[in-house]
């Protein structure tokens, strides 16, 4: 019924943990073997760690349950209303579960008021009841603990970071390819063209050496790095390819629907609709 992993120290990033959290039925191969296995999921996961970040898809999966001490040992506290929780939790188990069901009966009785909670994409079912319970007790309704995801998430600083710093950098030309990008952010050390200064595009180096995992990236890598980020909003703008003669030109456009703002030096504010699914030529 629970899957617990302990005192976490990486960033939360799996496809097969997300696949898991979003399925019903979970379907594998067996490892060493080549025989396929599927299974109902019915357990609930969780993960503990100081201060916990979230790549990929896994943050928006992801339900926080900030814990804070003031104290310098937590663990010596004496001070608690339970000593021992989980034998106090045992021995009252039949009412706790009692009064359990007796407020989702009463909020089906008070006729399922969705008290104004949003549904939660992938778990439409489970947000529509449980913080809308919550609410109907006038408590703090559960999901609005994922307000400060965004700061938990490595993925989005990043795609956040590569957005904002290739803006500026394709300044108001008509794209940057891999090469040219490369080329401009990590040119050779010769007499005739000195390296850039250490703060020249800071931020855009960073993310391009994170999604590459290289502190010399090549123009191939960053090539393959950026098609999972083609076309994917992040602050109402996105990066987009067009591939011309088999070369490929990444730009930063303005997606449709995005607020009108007074964009930084450098960002095109060509308003284009977010595609359903990546033109495989042009990534």
């Amino acid at each position: 019924m629970l899957t617990l992993f302990d005192n976490v120290g990486c960033v939360v990033q799996s496809p097969a943990l997300d696949a898991v959290l979003t399925s019903v039925v979970y379907r594998d191969r067996v490892l060493g073997t080549s025989q396929s296995m599927s299974a109902t999921v019915t357990t609930t996961v969780a993960l503990t760690g100081n201060g916990l970040t979230y790549g990929g898809d896994t943050a928006r999966r992801v339900l926080p349950i900030e814990l804070e001490s003031p104290l310098e040992r937590p663990e010596e506290r004496g001070d608690l209303r339970h000593e021992n929780l989980i034998e106090w939790v045992t021995e009252h188990r039949a009412r706790l579960v009692v009064a359990a069901l007796t407020c989702v009966r009463g909020w089906y009785t008070a006729g399922a008021p969705d008290m104004g909670v949003k549904p939660l994409g992938s778990y439409e079912g489970w947000s529509r009841v449980v913080p809308a319970i919550v609410r109907w007790l006038d408590l703090a309704c559960p999901l609005e603990a994922r307000r400060g995801l965004a700061e938990l998430d490595a993925t989005r600083a990043t795609h956040e970071a590569l957005v904002a710093g290739w803006a500026r950098l394709q300044g108001e030309g008509p794209g940057l390819t891999a090469a040219v990008t490369i080329r401009t952010l990590y040119p050779p050390p010769t007499r005739e063209e000195r390296p850039p200064e250490p703060g020249y595009f800071p931020e855009l180096r960073d993310a391009i050496e994170s999604v590459t995992e290289s502190s010399r990236p090549t123009a191939r890598a960053l090539g393959n790095a950026l098609r999972p980020f083609r076309r994917r909003v992040v602050g109402g703008r996105m990066l987009d390819a067009r591939t011309v003669h088999g070369s490929t030109s990444w730009r930063v456009v303005r997606a449709r629907g995005a607020a009108p703002s007074t964009p930084p030096v450098g960002v095109d504010v060509v308003d284009v609709e977010p595609a359903a699914a990546a033109d495989e030529g042009a990534a």
